[in-house]
């Protein structure tokens, strides 16, 4: 079991199961990851950038993102501080 916050698993531990599974559109598995209204921000330089709100929307990302590009996550440091954590440091090498 691992180390838990007052209010569920430590976020570090949070943002290794999220990359372990982005991309593979396993609903069950973010739907206890994320929040239901999880956002997540993309460069508006690129095709599928803006503001992405929920997991369904989450998964159709990842999925349009992965018909241009074969992806791979490789976390190197997650910083945490208290209840948040951000991937410090990460490569995310795309081929297509």
């Amino acid at each position: 079991m691992p180390a838990r916050h007052s209010d569920g698993p430590r976020p570090d531990a949070l943002v290794r199961r999220l990359l372990a599974v982005a991309g593979q559109g396993d609903r069950p598995a973010l739907t206890e990851i994320l929040h239901p209204r999880f956002t997540i921000t993309e460069p508006a330089c690129l095709p599928w950038g803006g503001t992405h709100t929920g997991i369904d929307t989450y998964i159709t990302l990842m999925t349009r993102i992965g018909e241009s590009f074969d992806i791979a996550f490789t976390r190197e440091r997650i910083i945490t501080d208290g209840p948040t954590a951000v991937l410090g440091v990460g490569e995310h090498p795309a081929e297509k």
